[in-house]
């Protein structure tokens, strides 16, 4: 190939399958289990357990409640119960969906007292302006699992949904935590995802797809920012693209 006047051989890869993978690490002495999603296109979603401060209790009595963390980009996390709060689902329809319930217990604010669920607790939609970057996880431009993600999630989560949506819904997320927790109870398959079976190869037609997003989506970024900037009346196609 002939790239910017210079000859290129761009070869296939051998890269790491989308899809969901499951192994086990060690933990304050304890071993726990966690999943990561990898895919086609987007950063990696990592799953794990940890414990979040009850910020509703008093300073001096403040109590840790158990849930479940995804992360992003290795930085940014948010609770599970949180994210499908602002997925739209209330605490109610979450606890009807996951196999245990109990384990959002202290998430959902339950109490002995009146074991009532605290409903509604986000109202805000989440794709509205003030949504977080996990957002862009259900949106094609941004995040994008590819057929083959998705038949393999359909696989290891046992659901049925059609390999034409690329995209995470909520059927993946609750599927994700239900067996995350069932493999903490040593009743799941740890996977080896170096194995051949959970690799893929990248064909050279796939390389250069890739990268022509690449220039289209800067190309936009580039067109958004002169028009921005440029007056309306004397706007022209020349003016937002360089021919060079």
């Amino acid at each position: 190939f002939i790239i910017n006047g210079c000859e290129r051989i761009i070869i296939s890869q051998i890269i790491r399958s989308p899809g969901i993978y499951f192994k086990k690490a060690l933990k304050k002495n304890r071993t726990v289990y966690n999943g990561t999603l990898i895919s086609n296109r987007g950063s990696w979603l990592k799953f794990e357990f940890g414990e979040e401060d009850d910020t509703r209790e008093v300073a001096k009595k403040r109590k840790k409640s158990r849930n479940i963390f995804i992360k992003i980009d290795k930085s940014t996390k948010i609770t599970a119960t949180k994210l499908l709060n602002e997925m739209g689902l209330n605490n109610t329809e979450i606890a009807q969906s996951v196999k245990t319930p109990s384990y959002f217990n202290s998430a959902f604010n339950l109490n002995e007292e009146n074991n009532e669920l605290n409903l509604n607790q986000f109202e805000t939609p989440f794709f509205s302006e003030t949504s977080t970057i996990f957002s862009k996880i259900f949106d094609q431009r941004y995040y994008d699992i590819g057929r083959v993600g998705r038949r393999k999630i359909n696989q290891k989560l046992n659901l049925n949904i059609s390999e034409n949506i690329h995209t995470i819904t909520y059927q993946d997320i609750i599927a994700i935590f239900d067996y995350l927790i069932t493999i903490q109870d040593e009743m799941g398959v740890e996977d080896d995802i170096d194995h051949l079976q959970n690799r893929k190869v990248r064909s050279v037609g796939e390389l250069l797809q890739n990268q022509f997003k690449v220039g289209l989506n800067r190309l936009e970024r580039t067109i958004k920012e002169r028009m921005t900037i440029s007056d309306p009346l004397t706007l022209k196609p020349t003016s937002l693209i360089n021919p060079k």
